[in-house]
């Protein structure tokens, strides 16, 4: 997809997401989203633009710190994770369970 290979500045994510530099240094800190190169001149992809909006929109909703949305990020991904490991984990069930 072409808006995958799109690339942003500092600047630009920072204006995309309505945050401070400062902030995103606190949020890169943090591990919420990660530049391409770990360079001074960050540059970042299109994931990590669509990462940091979902984190904004949490930390506007939830009314926490950046510390707080980087926890609540893991935890929803390991919920993520867990729930298709379940649903793997069922359809092996099913399966065993009418092959018998």
């Amino acid at each position: 997809m072409m808006t995958e290979q799109v690339r942003y500045t500092v600047i630009e994510i920072c204006r995309s997401v309505d945050i401070s530099p400062e902030e995103l240094t606190e949020v890169v800190g943090l591990g919420v989203i990660t530049p391409l190169q770990a360079e001074s001149n960050w540059i970042f992809d299109y994931h990590a633009l669509r990462s940091l909006q979902r984190a904004r929109r949490l930390q506007i909703e939830l009314e926490l710190e950046w510390s707080g949305i980087a926890i609540a990020l893991t935890l929803m991904d390991k919920v993520e994770r867990l729930e298709k490991e379940n649903v793997q984990l069922r359809r092996q069930l099913d399966r065993l369970l009418h092959t018998v």
